[in-house]
């Protein structure tokens, strides 16, 4: 590959000294280099690693793709010292039931970063120790690992690899234990510090690095501004469930009182004994429905929101894992444009073999960690739309559930206070409050000799019934109700 193109241009201007030779260096790059030396070396680089190579550019459909599977972890269970996990899988007609421990997700995982280095696998859950094991305490790891089985089955390209087919439908006892990961980087770096000298190892982490690609200079900056606004999003949402979880046993405790209270009314006054029995009730089916809120706050917001931070994470991984490249082949032109300018000084007929030799080399070197660079640059770029597309998608439905689910607790709510206080039965007033103004209708009370329960049906119809303008809370979560949207992840 000849560096004459715009972007090994770009790299040479950030990786070498400014200098009036530079398009000089860039046209003469294979002076004393005969063509049948570079392909030998060319060919010899890529039949290292022709196995690794990942130059097939890779499209993917503008829309999510729809899982092939469809799987839930339907349980787990203590096999000491680790804990099963039973994973049911559906394919078309075709229903497999395996059992699977964490060594064998984390194997999965490992086995498709290696195989696809350029895609952002799905985050896979850490590594968590119980003291005892608790089916219920499991639940919200069971979610996480469905999360991260179906996230894989709705990909393009990973759905179809041979290690995940296999975790889902072969038999237990075939799936691996981890092992060391394959390497999978198209040029070693021990072979680039073999050819430019191994004293230049520092320049390979320590080097600064300029990004002139614009698309992944918005993404780093969209991350840098995402990756706290993800913490901070998280740190408030563990807030409001532990306020939550405080007036939960606030309501519990008032409910406890206003039903002893209610006792004490009972033989004395049984007016005062059914308002405090109904706001008894209304408290205990309000802390009810708090404890159901936590719940769904937990389950449709925060985990997800978990998922996304360890999301985010990876992305960073792989952007780190093209600097890397970067600076291994902005290292090999910086030696390779050295070595040029030594050369250059010296007349052919008077060049050291050995020189020649390692100048060959180091130019075969730099055209496959450009190739190399280049094709995870553009494959990269394919995968992170396609990341930004699904999640973009799994975002908006996270709110909505989120939202959707708190209207209808808090509905449930208001209707529990409104059985507690029914229309009419309010408490008689002073005589100031029954006083009237011309034109005002006055109220039956208990004072006029009439009931305020016996108030006429027009007046309870007027007083339920909408105006123009206005719409009910009931109709409202009707429509809700009728609205169904995916749950995030399939996992809920």
């Amino acid at each position: 590959m000849m560096l004459g193109g715009g972007r090994e241009q770009a790299l040479l201007a950030a990786a070498s000294p400014k200098s009036d030779e530079e398009g000089e260096f860039i046209d003469a790059t294979t002076e004393g280099v005969s063509a049948t030396d570079t392909a030998a070396v060319s060919q010899s680089l890529r039949n290292k690693t022709a196995s690794l190579r990942f130059s097939e550019t890779r499209t993917f459909p503008t829309q999510q793709t729809t899982s092939r599977y469809n799987i839930q972890i339907v349980g787990s269970s203590p096999s000491p010292p680790v804990i099963l996990y039973t994973i049911k899988s559906l394919k078309g007609s075709e229903e497999v039931i395996v059992t699977r421990k964490y060594s064998d997700f984390q194997f999965l995982h490992e086995q498709l970063q290696h195989t696809h280095p350029t895609l952002v696998i799905p985050p896979l859950p850490g590594q968590t120790s119980f003291v005892k094991f608790d089916a219920k305490a499991m639940e919200p790891r069971l979610r996480d690992f469905t999360r991260f089985l179906q996230r894989i089955a709705a990909h393009p390209v990973l759905y179809s690899e041979e290690s995940f087919v296999t975790f889902l439908q072969g038999a237990s006892q075939d799936a691996p234990s981890a092992s060391s990961p394959p390497q999978t980087e198209a040029v070693s770096t021990e072979e680039v510090l073999r050819v430019v000298g191994h004293s230049r190892l520092a320049n390979l982490t320590k080097a600064p690095l300029t990004d002139t690609d614009p698309f992944f200079v918005e993404k780093k900056k969209f991350l840098d501004s995402l990756g706290p606004s993800i913490e901070h999003t998280i740190t408030c949402s563990t807030t409001v469930q532990r306020k939550w979880k405080e007036l939960q046993q606030c309501y519990s405790q008032f409910a406890v009182e206003m039903d002893a209270f209610a006792k004490s009314y009972q033989k004395q006054d049984e007016e005062n004994a059914a308002v405090c029995t109904n706001v008894y009730q209304a408290c205990a089916t309000v802390s009810k429905l708090t404890t159901e809120l936590v719940t769904q706050h937990t389950v449709t917001l925060e985990e997800n929101l978990q998922d996304y931070l360890r999301e985010f994470t990876a992305i960073k991984a792989q952007l780190a894992r093209r600097a890397a490249i970067m600076r291994k082949h902005h290292l090999v032109l910086q030696v390779c444009f050295a070595k040029k300018e030594k050369l250059s000084k010296i007349p052919e007929n008077r060049r050291n073999p050995q020189d020649v030799a390692q100048m060959n080399e180091l130019t075969q070197l730099s055209d496959a960690t450009g190739e190399e660079f280049e094709d995870f640059t553009e494959n990269c770029k394919i995968e992170l739309d396609h990341v930004n597309m699904v999640r973009r998608e799994e975002i908006r439905r996270t709110l909505y559930e989120f939202a959707k689910s708190s209207v209808e607790l808090n509905t449930q709510m208001y209707e529990a206070w409104k059985q507690a206080t029914p229309l009419g039965c309010e408490p008689a007033g002073d005589a100031s409050d029954n006083t009237t103004t011309v034109g005002e209708e006055a109220t039956p009370t208990a004072q006029d000799g009439v009931c305020p329960c016996e108030v006429s049906e027009v007046t309870q119809t007027d007083a339920t019934t909408p105006t123009e303008g206005e719409e009910s809370v009931t109709a409202t979560a009707e429509d809700d109700d009728s609205y169904s949207v995916p749950t995030f992840g399939g996992v809920m």
